[in-house]
């Protein structure tokens, strides 16, 4: 009986998380300028088309582990089609959106860019409810602690896995 309850209490419990120290997340900071200019060179030799492409080929389909300053650990989806799921820490709900890649005309410039929705909770998110990021932002992947194909974290069901801490990172 008392295994069968501790048991029980495993399954119910979140999966171990791996905390992002403070001291990492300034050392990733140092580390996205570098990649910063690594991702200005590789734009220099894409023109729009190609561009667009490689933009969506950087997110599309992929689960990412983001540090955000003043935030934390952020897990996003981008799927395939155009939508995308947030999981933030401290929310019990997921945050829905759309994704896109979008032309600034009169700059001749390729973005990824971004419409967020409501979360599935009450609480506010803390993001505008639209957001263009810079090729070079995106491409270099300048806060990415982790990426993987696919959505690992079925966050596409509208679901998040538990309620993770600000600096925690979880683990597939």
């Amino acid at each position: 009986m008392i295994f069968t309850i501790a048991l029980m209490l495993q399954a119910a419990a979140p999966p171990a998380e791996v905390e992002l120290s403070e001291a990492d997340a300034r050392q990733m900071i140092m580390i996205a300028g570098s990649r910063r200019t690594e991702a200005v060179e590789q734009m220099r030799k894409l023109k729009g088309d190609q561009l667009a492409a490689a933009l969506t080929d950087a997110i599309g389909h992929k689960t990412r582990m983001i540090y955000k300053d003043g935030v934390g650990v952020i897990v996003e989806y981008m799927a395939p089609g155009g939508e995308f799921r947030l999981w933030l820490p401290g929310r019990d709900g997921i945050v829905v959106g759309q994704w896109g890649v979008q032309r600034q005309k009169k700059k001749k410039q390729v973005n990824a860019c971004f419409r967020y929705g409501a979360a599935a909770s009450a609480s506010p998110i803390v993001y505008g409810p639209n957001e263009c990021v810079t090729p070079e932002q995106t491409l270099s992947a300048a806060n990415v602690i982790r990426e993987w194909r696919g959505d690992v974290f079925s966050l596409m069901s509208g679901h998040i896995p538990y309620v993770k801490s600000a600096m925690g990172m979880p683990v597939p």
